[in-house]
């Protein structure tokens, strides 16, 4: 199992490597502004994140940071 650190939201169906992620940002942006409540990315090791079912890396960072 794998100790690295991703990043995954409520919602999303993948991980990130960083929480600045644009593919995290501009999706909380536009919930936001249509009147949504958002939730902070979740710090999770890689290993947990894959138990949660969101084991595909983000096509904008490539689920590194």
């Amino acid at each position: 199992m794998s100790s690295k650190t991703v990043y995954i939201t409520a919602q999303g169906d993948f991980h990130h490597g960083s929480p600045e992620c644009s593919g995290i940002t501009g999706p909380h942006k536009t919930a936001v502004t249509q009147g949504y409540k958002v939730f902070e990315p979740e710090e999770v090791t890689l290993a947990e994140a894959q138990q949660r079912g969101k084991d595909t890396p983000c096509s904008v960072c490539d689920g590194s940071a």
